[in-house]
Parts: structure tokens; C-alpha cells; sequence
């Protein structure tokens, strides 16, 4: 009976050890995961020690934007798991775009000047969201809301009005929001 007993514990010891071990685990990886996305965007090139004429080079970043939607003062919620993975795309995160790919750039320059795939016109190509200065999610500038006004569509980058709409270059962290109403 006593060895049934200890034997037991020491089952329960080890299940209960198993599972510290893998939230530790899984902790450790999410921390590290966190340093790689925090990290300033990078260029790189391969191989390295060749001269540029023979190098391939590439801008590398993970960027992550909050996009808000209110539509007639209703707000409206990006759809989830949505996007390829090598564009932007969305996981379950609500309205929490994600971009991580890359951008191939001139060797001898090294810098980026295509910010084309940046692009909020780009993001929401990729979403598949019809997206302009004047519409958004089927909602177009002179449309009549609730009120029996019309409204117009309006951007705001952290807080600050922007016109830029679809050319606009999203930056990390970003909060954007875009509001339809008659004021």
C-alpha cells in the first residue's frame, strides 16, 4: 500500500513538473519572439563578404498596426485568421494587422525606396477590403447615415488627422483610424 502510495506521488510529481517545464518553455519562447518583433526593421544582404553587383539584399521587418473602424459611430471589426502570411494579414488579435516579409532592395544603395507593400492602399489590397479616400468597407463619402446626413470618410494617424490615406506608410505600432460620419 505504501509503495502504491509513493508511486503515485511521484507520478503526480512528475506530471506536475512536466507541466511547469513546458509553460516554462513556452514562456522563454514567447519572450524571445517578442525581442525579434521589437527589433528596428533591418537591411541584409547575401552573401555578405561579395561585392554588391553579386549581392541579393533584402528589408526585413515585422510591423504591426491598430486599425480602428467606425461607421456611423458603430464600430466594425476586421475579420479574423485572414491574409498570406508573405502580405499583411491578420491573426486573432482584433484589428491588429501584421506585415512580415521581404522587400528586395538596391545592393549598392541599401536603402529601401519601393514602400509600395507598406502602403495602407497595399494593406487593404491584401485584406481584400475596398479601401479608398472616399470609401471603405462599402461606405463611400455622401452616403446618408442613420441621421439622414451625409457623411464623409476621415483618417487619423495616432491621433493626428491624415489625408494620405491610401499611400500612406505604416510604421510600427501605428494606431489608424478611420471614422465615417457627418461631422
Amino acid at each position: 500500500m505504501k509503495r502504491e502510495y509513493f508511486g503515485n506521488l511521484l507520478l503526480v510529481g512528475f506530471a506536475v513538473g512536466g507541466i511547469v517545464a513546458a509553460f516554462g518553455v513556452a514562456r522563454f519562447f514567447r519572450s524571445e519572439e517578442e525581442n525579434v518583433r521589437s527589433q528596428a526593421p533591418i537591411i541584409f544582404c547575401q552573401p555578405q563578404d561579395a561585392p554588391p553587383e553579386q549581392q541579393q539584399c533584402f528589408f526585413a521587418s515585422h510591423i504591426d498596426v491598430y486599425v480602428t473602424l467606425k461607421i456611423w459611430g458603430e464600430e466594425k471589426t476586421l475579420p479574423f485568421e485572414q491574409g498570406d502570411l508573405t502580405k499583411s494579414h491578420l491573426h486573432a488579435q482584433k484589428n491588429k494587422v501584421h506585415w512580415h516579409s521581404l522587400i528586395p532592395v538596391d545592393p549598392r544603395k541599401k536603402l529601401l525606396e519601393n514602400h509600395g507593400p507598406l502602403t495602407l492602399g497595399q494593406l487593404f489590397e491584401d485584406l481584400g477590403i475596398p479601401f479608398d479616400r472616399d470609401r471603405i468597407l462599402g461606405v463611400k463619402n455622401g452616403d446618408v447615415g442613420p441621421s439622414g446626413k451625409p457623411g464623409v470618410l476621415k483618417m487619423f494617424v495616432n491621433g493626428q488627422p491624415n489625408d494620405q490615406f491610401r499611400d500612406y506608410v505604416r510604421q510600427p505600432n501605428d494606431h489608424i483610424d478611420f471614422i465615417v460620419d457627418e461631422t
